[in-house]
């Protein structure tokens, strides 16, 4: 599985936008994010 972070004082803005219009990501974003978390440093 995975994990999507962020930084705790982003909290109250995400919280919004979580409870205003749930996602999905997509899966050529899954694949992007997959890609660029095995590539960080």
């Amino acid at each position: 599985g995975f994990q999507f972070r962020s930084r705790p004082e982003c909290s109250e803005i995400i919280q919004k936008l979580v409870k205003t219009r749930p996602f999905r990501f997509s899966r050529a974003a899954l694949e992007t994010l997959a890609i660029i978390a095995y590539r960080q440093p």
